[in-house]
Protein backbone atom coordinates (compact mmCIF):
# COMPACT_ATOMS: atom_id res chain seq x y z
CA UNK A 1 0.00 0.00 0.00
CA UNK A 2 1.52 3.14 -0.95
CA UNK A 3 2.22 6.05 1.48
CA UNK A 4 -0.24 8.62 0.39
CA UNK A 5 -3.16 5.79 -0.09
CA UNK A 6 -2.43 5.32 3.69
CA UNK A 7 -2.71 9.03 4.45
CA UNK A 8 -5.54 9.48 2.87
CA UNK A 9 -7.53 6.20 4.80
CA UNK A 10 -5.97 7.28 8.44
CA UNK A 11 -7.34 10.63 7.60
CA UNK A 12 -10.70 9.73 6.53
CA UNK A 13 -11.20 7.35 9.57
CA UNK A 14 -8.91 9.50 12.54
CA UNK A 15 -10.18 12.51 13.66
CA UNK A 16 -7.29 15.07 14.92
CA UNK A 17 -9.83 16.29 17.80
CA UNK A 18 -12.90 14.13 19.26
CA UNK A 19 -16.18 15.74 18.41
CA UNK A 20 -17.15 16.30 21.46
CA UNK A 21 -14.09 18.72 22.62
CA UNK A 22 -14.30 20.22 18.92
CA UNK A 23 -17.65 21.29 20.30
CA UNK A 24 -17.08 22.29 23.48
CA UNK A 25 -14.34 24.32 22.37
CA UNK A 26 -16.64 25.99 19.57
CA UNK A 27 -18.95 27.09 22.52
CA UNK A 28 -16.77 28.63 24.16
CA UNK A 29 -15.19 30.49 21.17
CA UNK A 30 -18.71 31.08 19.50
CA UNK A 31 -18.76 34.86 20.02
CA UNK A 32 -14.85 35.37 19.13
CA UNK A 33 -15.04 34.56 15.62
CA UNK A 34 -11.31 35.73 14.90
CA UNK A 35 -10.52 32.73 17.29
CA UNK A 36 -12.70 30.19 15.50
CA UNK A 37 -11.55 31.41 11.97
CA UNK A 38 -8.40 30.71 13.11
CA UNK A 39 -9.20 27.12 14.53
CA UNK A 40 -10.78 26.50 11.48
CA UNK A 41 -7.52 26.68 9.18
CA UNK A 42 -5.73 24.82 11.19
CA UNK A 43 -8.11 21.78 11.81
CA UNK A 44 -10.27 20.09 9.58
CA UNK A 45 -12.80 19.32 11.62
CA UNK A 46 -13.28 22.89 12.91
CA UNK A 47 -13.91 24.17 9.83
CA UNK A 48 -16.97 22.11 9.52
CA UNK A 49 -18.19 22.20 13.18
CA UNK A 50 -17.12 26.68 12.88
CA UNK A 51 -19.38 26.91 9.85
CA UNK A 52 -22.35 27.51 11.45
CA UNK A 53 -20.72 29.65 14.12
CA UNK A 54 -18.27 32.01 11.11
CA UNK A 55 -21.16 32.55 9.09
CA UNK A 56 -23.92 33.25 11.05
CA UNK A 57 -23.54 36.46 11.13
CA UNK A 58 -21.90 38.83 8.05
CA UNK A 59 -21.26 42.33 8.27
CA UNK A 60 -20.43 43.84 4.76
CA UNK A 61 -20.00 47.18 5.84
CA UNK A 62 -15.95 48.38 5.25
CA UNK A 63 -14.07 50.72 7.65
CA UNK A 64 -14.26 54.26 7.42
CA UNK A 65 -12.29 55.14 4.52
CA UNK A 66 -11.84 52.31 2.80
CA UNK A 67 -14.55 51.08 0.63
CA UNK A 68 -13.14 48.61 -1.90
CA UNK A 69 -14.77 48.36 -5.60
CA UNK A 70 -15.21 45.43 -8.27
CA UNK A 71 -14.04 42.15 -6.93
CA UNK A 72 -12.48 43.63 -4.11
CA UNK A 73 -15.46 45.11 -2.89
CA UNK A 74 -17.32 42.77 0.31
CA UNK A 75 -20.53 42.15 -1.15
CA UNK A 76 -19.61 41.31 -4.46
CA UNK A 77 -16.59 39.18 -2.33
CA UNK A 78 -19.83 37.34 -0.67
CA UNK A 79 -22.26 37.18 -3.65
CA UNK A 80 -18.99 34.83 -4.79
CA UNK A 81 -19.94 32.13 -2.09
CA UNK A 82 -23.90 31.49 -3.41
CA UNK A 83 -22.96 29.00 -5.37
CA UNK A 84 -21.75 27.54 -1.38
CA UNK A 85 -25.03 26.92 -0.23
CA UNK A 86 -24.04 24.73 2.42
CA UNK A 87 -22.21 28.07 3.85
CA UNK A 88 -25.03 30.62 3.31
CA UNK A 89 -27.54 28.42 4.84
CA UNK A 90 -26.30 29.39 8.54
CA UNK A 91 -26.74 33.31 7.92
CA UNK A 92 -29.07 34.44 10.43
CA UNK A 93 -27.52 38.44 10.83
CA UNK A 94 -26.60 39.82 7.69
CA UNK A 95 -25.21 44.18 8.06
CA UNK A 96 -24.76 45.96 4.86
CA UNK A 97 -24.26 49.80 4.08
CA UNK A 98 -25.97 51.43 0.68
CA UNK A 99 -23.33 54.42 0.72
CA UNK A 100 -21.48 54.69 -1.81
CA UNK A 101 -22.23 51.39 -3.27
CA UNK A 102 -22.33 51.05 -7.30
CA UNK A 103 -25.38 49.79 -9.36
CA UNK A 104 -23.44 46.33 -9.71
CA UNK A 105 -23.56 46.01 -5.70
CA UNK A 106 -27.15 47.02 -5.32
CA UNK A 107 -27.93 44.21 -7.94
CA UNK A 108 -25.43 41.45 -6.13
CA UNK A 109 -27.39 42.37 -3.21
CA UNK A 110 -30.57 41.65 -4.10
CA UNK A 111 -29.73 37.97 -5.51
CA UNK A 112 -28.13 37.43 -2.31
CA UNK A 113 -31.34 38.18 -0.43
CA UNK A 114 -33.02 35.42 -2.04
CA UNK A 115 -30.41 32.97 -0.92
CA UNK A 116 -30.09 33.60 2.96
CA UNK A 117 -32.52 31.23 3.73
CA UNK A 118 -31.96 31.28 7.49
CA UNK A 119 -31.60 35.02 7.57
CA UNK A 120 -33.86 36.54 10.27
CA UNK A 121 -32.24 39.79 11.23
CA UNK A 122 -31.53 42.39 8.77
CA UNK A 123 -29.04 46.03 9.42
CA UNK A 124 -28.97 48.08 6.80
CA UNK A 125 -27.13 52.08 6.78
CA UNK A 126 -28.42 54.55 4.44
CA UNK A 127 -30.57 52.81 2.58
CA UNK A 128 -32.11 53.80 -1.13
CA UNK A 129 -35.06 52.81 -2.94
CA UNK A 130 -33.61 49.72 -4.69
CA UNK A 131 -32.73 48.24 -1.71
CA UNK A 132 -36.82 48.61 0.05
CA UNK A 133 -37.56 47.09 -3.97
CA UNK A 134 -35.07 44.26 -3.35
CA UNK A 135 -36.46 43.31 -0.07
CA UNK A 136 -40.11 43.77 -1.09
CA UNK A 137 -39.20 41.06 -3.82
CA UNK A 138 -37.16 38.57 -2.03
CA UNK A 139 -37.78 35.43 -0.53
CA UNK A 140 -37.07 37.06 3.02
CA UNK A 141 -40.21 39.15 3.06
CA UNK A 142 -42.04 36.30 4.10
CA UNK A 143 -39.24 35.32 6.62
CA UNK A 144 -37.77 38.28 8.23
CA UNK A 145 -38.25 39.34 11.86
CA UNK A 146 -35.91 41.98 12.51
CA UNK A 147 -35.12 44.90 10.37
CA UNK A 148 -32.35 47.29 11.39
CA UNK A 149 -32.42 51.02 9.63
CA UNK A 150 -29.83 53.69 9.93
CA UNK A 151 -30.23 57.06 8.38
CA UNK A 152 -33.24 56.06 5.56
CA UNK A 153 -33.59 58.29 2.68
CA UNK A 154 -37.53 58.68 2.34
CA UNK A 155 -37.86 61.57 -0.14
CA UNK A 156 -41.41 61.41 -1.89
CA UNK A 157 -40.75 57.96 -4.51
CA UNK A 158 -38.51 56.65 -1.42
CA UNK A 159 -41.01 56.87 1.53
CA UNK A 160 -43.54 55.21 -1.01
CA UNK A 161 -41.24 52.38 -2.24
CA UNK A 162 -40.40 52.00 2.13
CA UNK A 163 -43.81 51.74 3.35
CA UNK A 164 -44.63 48.77 0.87
CA UNK A 165 -41.41 46.78 1.86
CA UNK A 166 -42.85 47.43 5.98
CA UNK A 167 -46.08 46.25 4.74
CA UNK A 168 -44.37 43.09 2.56
CA UNK A 169 -42.88 41.96 5.64
CA UNK A 170 -45.47 40.10 7.10
CA UNK A 171 -43.68 38.11 10.36
CA UNK A 172 -41.59 40.83 10.97
CA UNK A 173 -41.66 41.27 15.10
CA UNK A 174 -39.11 44.12 15.70
CA UNK A 175 -38.42 47.50 13.52
CA UNK A 176 -35.81 49.75 14.54
CA UNK A 177 -35.48 53.19 12.92
CA UNK A 178 -32.00 55.63 13.39
CA UNK A 179 -32.21 59.22 12.59
CA UNK A 180 -35.31 59.89 10.88
CA UNK A 181 -35.27 63.18 9.91
CA UNK A 182 -35.80 66.13 7.44
CA UNK A 183 -38.66 65.28 5.60
CA UNK A 184 -42.01 66.47 5.26
CA UNK A 185 -44.74 63.40 5.31
CA UNK A 186 -47.69 64.24 3.50
CA UNK A 187 -48.97 60.64 4.71
CA UNK A 188 -49.31 58.41 7.35
CA UNK A 189 -46.57 55.36 8.17
CA UNK A 190 -48.08 52.25 8.43
CA UNK A 191 -46.15 49.44 9.98
CA UNK A 192 -46.73 45.43 9.70
CA UNK A 193 -49.48 44.61 12.05
CA UNK A 194 -47.46 41.40 13.39
CA UNK A 195 -44.61 44.52 15.18
CA UNK A 196 -43.83 43.29 19.14
CA UNK A 197 -41.19 46.05 19.22
CA UNK A 198 -40.72 49.33 17.46
CA UNK A 199 -37.62 51.81 17.65
CA UNK A 200 -37.10 54.98 16.46
CA UNK A 201 -34.14 56.85 17.87
CA UNK A 202 -33.13 60.29 16.80
CA UNK A 203 -36.41 61.35 15.07
CA UNK A 204 -38.07 65.35 14.84
CA UNK A 205 -41.86 66.04 14.70
CA UNK A 206 -42.10 65.00 11.32
CA UNK A 207 -41.44 61.76 11.69
CA UNK A 208 -43.62 61.31 14.98
CA UNK A 209 -45.96 62.08 13.67
CA UNK A 210 -46.05 59.94 10.47
CA UNK A 211 -45.29 57.21 13.29
CA UNK A 212 -48.36 58.52 15.11
CA UNK A 213 -51.27 58.93 12.35
CA UNK A 214 -49.82 55.46 11.18
CA UNK A 215 -50.54 53.87 14.44
CA UNK A 216 -53.99 55.86 14.58
CA UNK A 217 -54.83 54.88 11.37
CA UNK A 218 -53.35 51.10 11.95
CA UNK A 219 -53.55 49.69 15.47
CA UNK A 220 -51.00 47.27 16.19
CA UNK A 221 -52.11 44.61 18.61
CA UNK A 222 -49.49 42.86 19.19
CA UNK A 223 -46.91 45.89 19.80
CA UNK A 224 -45.51 45.49 23.39
CA UNK A 225 -42.74 48.08 23.27
CA UNK A 226 -42.08 51.60 21.90
CA UNK A 227 -39.07 53.32 22.01
CA UNK A 228 -38.52 57.22 20.76
CA UNK A 229 -36.03 58.86 20.92
CA UNK A 230 -36.79 62.60 19.80
CA UNK A 231 -34.86 65.39 19.32
CA UNK A 232 -35.33 67.79 22.12
CA UNK A 233 -35.67 70.77 19.43
CA UNK A 234 -38.79 69.06 17.73
CA UNK A 235 -42.10 70.93 18.28
CA UNK A 236 -45.55 70.33 17.91
CA UNK A 237 -48.35 68.61 19.57
CA UNK A 238 -48.22 64.57 18.63
CA UNK A 239 -51.20 62.23 18.93
CA UNK A 240 -50.56 58.94 20.55
CA UNK A 241 -54.31 57.56 20.62
CA UNK A 242 -52.94 54.62 18.95
CA UNK A 243 -50.52 52.77 21.35
CA UNK A 244 -52.63 49.96 23.30
CA UNK A 245 -52.88 50.23 26.62
CA UNK A 246 -50.23 47.11 27.09
CA UNK A 247 -47.82 48.68 25.11
CA UNK A 248 -44.39 49.84 27.32
CA UNK A 249 -43.29 53.34 26.08
CA UNK A 250 -39.88 53.97 26.58
CA UNK A 251 -38.44 57.24 26.07
CA UNK A 252 -34.23 57.98 25.44
CA UNK A 253 -33.31 60.92 26.84
CA UNK A 254 -29.68 60.83 25.61
CA UNK A 255 -30.89 63.04 22.61
CA UNK A 256 -31.33 66.15 24.58
CA UNK A 257 -29.84 69.11 23.47
CA UNK A 258 -30.50 71.44 26.14
CA UNK A 259 -32.04 70.65 29.66
CA UNK A 260 -33.56 73.88 30.01
CA UNK A 261 -35.40 73.21 26.76
CA UNK A 262 -38.34 70.85 27.69
CA UNK A 263 -41.20 72.42 25.76
CA UNK A 264 -40.62 70.72 22.58
CA UNK A 265 -39.83 67.17 23.96
CA UNK A 266 -43.06 67.52 26.39
CA UNK A 267 -44.82 68.38 23.02
CA UNK A 268 -43.76 65.31 21.44
CA UNK A 269 -45.87 63.24 24.31
CA UNK A 270 -48.30 65.57 25.07
CA UNK A 271 -50.75 62.94 23.28
CA UNK A 272 -50.01 60.22 25.11
CA UNK A 273 -52.44 57.95 27.03
CA UNK A 274 -50.28 55.29 28.95
CA UNK A 275 -50.18 55.19 32.37
CA UNK A 276 -46.63 54.24 32.91
CA UNK A 277 -43.06 55.91 31.25
CA UNK A 278 -39.75 55.10 31.29
CA UNK A 279 -37.13 57.56 30.86
CA UNK A 280 -33.42 55.59 29.10
CA UNK A 281 -30.08 57.16 29.31
CA UNK A 282 -26.84 55.68 27.41
CA UNK A 283 -24.70 58.48 29.25
CA UNK A 284 -22.77 58.71 32.14
CA UNK A 285 -24.40 61.38 33.81
CA UNK A 286 -28.09 60.99 34.11
CA UNK A 287 -30.03 64.18 32.82
CA UNK A 288 -31.24 65.25 36.49
CA UNK A 289 -32.29 68.63 35.86
CA UNK A 290 -34.04 68.06 32.31
CA UNK A 291 -36.11 64.62 33.87
CA UNK A 292 -36.69 67.04 36.70
CA UNK A 293 -38.70 69.88 34.13
CA UNK A 294 -40.12 66.83 32.02
CA UNK A 295 -41.83 64.93 35.51
CA UNK A 296 -43.76 68.35 36.37
CA UNK A 297 -45.31 68.60 32.81
CA UNK A 298 -45.86 64.37 31.80
CA UNK A 299 -49.55 64.33 30.94
CA UNK A 300 -51.74 62.95 33.60
CA UNK A 301 -52.72 59.49 32.69
CA UNK A 302 -48.76 58.90 33.86
CA UNK A 303 -49.07 57.52 37.14
CA UNK A 304 -45.78 55.06 37.29
CA UNK A 305 -42.01 55.73 36.23
CA UNK A 306 -39.29 54.05 35.71
CA UNK A 307 -35.66 55.72 35.29
CA UNK A 308 -33.29 53.76 33.57
CA UNK A 309 -29.38 54.53 33.58
CA UNK A 310 -26.70 53.02 31.85
CA UNK A 311 -24.12 50.75 33.86
CA UNK A 312 -21.62 50.38 31.11
CA UNK A 313 -19.37 53.59 31.56
CA UNK A 314 -15.47 54.62 30.49
CA UNK A 315 -12.71 53.00 33.28
CA UNK A 316 -12.34 56.82 34.18
CA UNK A 317 -15.05 57.86 35.07
CA UNK A 318 -15.90 58.43 38.52
CA UNK A 319 -19.91 58.91 40.13
CA UNK A 320 -19.46 62.02 42.52
CA UNK A 321 -23.08 62.28 44.64
CA UNK A 322 -21.52 65.51 46.13
CA UNK A 323 -21.14 67.16 42.07
CA UNK A 324 -24.52 67.07 41.39
CA UNK A 325 -26.54 67.78 44.89
CA UNK A 326 -28.46 70.19 43.61
CA UNK A 327 -29.99 69.18 40.33
CA UNK A 328 -31.05 65.85 42.49
CA UNK A 329 -32.86 67.85 45.25
CA UNK A 330 -34.59 69.48 42.48
CA UNK A 331 -35.16 66.05 40.72
CA UNK A 332 -36.71 64.87 44.68
CA UNK A 333 -38.78 67.73 44.85
CA UNK A 334 -40.47 67.06 41.24
CA UNK A 335 -41.32 63.62 42.26
CA UNK A 336 -42.80 65.42 45.65
CA UNK A 337 -44.58 67.13 44.29
CA UNK A 338 -46.10 65.35 41.30
CA UNK A 339 -47.45 63.12 44.14
CA UNK A 340 -48.56 65.44 46.35
CA UNK A 341 -50.86 66.01 42.92
CA UNK A 342 -52.14 62.68 43.04
CA UNK A 343 -50.19 61.77 39.55
CA UNK A 344 -47.55 59.65 40.92
CA UNK A 345 -47.47 55.87 42.27
CA UNK A 346 -44.34 55.10 41.60
CA UNK A 347 -40.26 56.02 40.62
CA UNK A 348 -38.20 52.96 40.07
CA UNK A 349 -34.55 53.42 39.35
CA UNK A 350 -32.13 50.72 37.30
CA UNK A 351 -28.40 50.88 36.33
CA UNK A 352 -28.32 48.18 33.42
CA UNK A 353 -26.03 47.18 30.85
CA UNK A 354 -28.14 48.29 27.54
CA UNK A 355 -26.20 45.09 25.37
CA UNK A 356 -29.74 43.61 24.07
CA UNK A 357 -27.87 41.04 21.85
CA UNK A 358 -24.30 40.29 20.67
CA UNK A 359 -24.39 42.75 17.82
CA UNK A 360 -24.74 46.20 18.40
CA UNK A 361 -25.92 46.50 14.98
CA UNK A 362 -28.92 43.79 15.52
CA UNK A 363 -29.51 46.12 18.81
CA UNK A 364 -33.01 48.08 19.19
CA UNK A 365 -31.39 51.08 20.18
CA UNK A 366 -28.42 50.77 18.16
CA UNK A 367 -24.45 51.06 17.99
CA UNK A 368 -24.12 54.82 18.58
CA UNK A 369 -26.77 54.54 21.26
CA UNK A 370 -24.20 51.86 23.34
CA UNK A 371 -20.83 53.02 22.06
CA UNK A 372 -21.47 56.79 20.55
CA UNK A 373 -21.11 58.05 17.28
CA UNK A 374 -17.22 56.85 16.95
CA UNK A 375 -17.39 53.93 19.55
CA UNK A 376 -15.90 54.12 22.83
CA UNK A 377 -12.17 55.10 23.38
CA UNK A 378 -11.20 52.51 25.66
CA UNK A 379 -13.14 49.16 26.70
CA UNK A 380 -15.93 50.16 28.79
CA UNK A 381 -16.64 48.68 32.30
CA UNK A 382 -19.35 48.10 34.37
CA UNK A 383 -20.50 50.46 37.26
CA UNK A 384 -24.04 50.48 38.94
CA UNK A 385 -22.51 52.18 42.39
CA UNK A 386 -25.21 54.77 41.55
CA UNK A 387 -27.87 52.89 42.87
CA UNK A 388 -25.85 52.88 46.33
CA UNK A 389 -26.86 56.79 46.61
CA UNK A 390 -30.05 57.22 45.49
CA UNK A 391 -31.95 56.87 48.35
CA UNK A 392 -29.82 59.70 50.08
CA UNK A 393 -29.74 61.94 46.83
CA UNK A 394 -33.53 61.57 47.12
CA UNK A 395 -34.32 61.29 50.47
CA UNK A 396 -37.75 63.15 50.70
CA UNK A 397 -39.45 60.46 47.66
CA UNK A 398 -37.72 57.47 49.81
CA UNK A 399 -39.65 58.80 53.18
CA UNK A 400 -42.58 59.03 51.26
CA UNK A 401 -42.62 55.49 50.33
CA UNK A 402 -42.80 55.46 46.56
CA UNK A 403 -39.17 54.91 45.58
CA UNK A 404 -37.53 51.83 44.59
CA UNK A 405 -34.42 51.31 43.58
CA UNK A 406 -34.13 47.91 41.55
CA UNK A 407 -30.67 45.98 42.12
CA UNK A 408 -32.00 42.75 40.99
CA UNK A 409 -31.93 43.58 37.24
CA UNK A 410 -28.43 44.03 35.24
CA UNK A 411 -29.66 43.93 31.77
CA UNK A 412 -32.31 46.39 30.39
CA UNK A 413 -35.89 44.77 30.42
CA UNK A 414 -38.73 46.13 28.83
CA UNK A 415 -40.72 45.98 31.98
CA UNK A 416 -41.75 48.04 34.92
Amino acid sequence: MSRRRSERIFKRNHRRVPNEISSIIIETLTDNFPALHSLSLVCKDFAALAQPHIFREIDLVPKIGRRPKGRDSLIHRFASLRNHSDVIKFTQRLHFSSDGASWEEFCEMTCILDLLPALISLSIDRPEYPVYQAIEASSISGTLKQLHISDPDLYSLHFLCFQRMLMSLTHLEVLAVFCLLGHTYTRALTLPSSLRVASFMGVNTDSLHAISEGLDKAPLPLLRTLVLGPYSDSVGHVDWGGIGADCQVIYDVGYVLDENDVGAFISSMSGMTTSRIMFISSKSRLPTQFLSRIILQLPSFVREICITQTSTVEPSYQFDPQQYQGEWAELDSALIQRRELGLLKRVCFRCTNFKDTCSPRHSIFGSEFLFGDYGPAEPLVEDRRILDHIENLLPRSKDAGFLEVDRDTLFFEATM
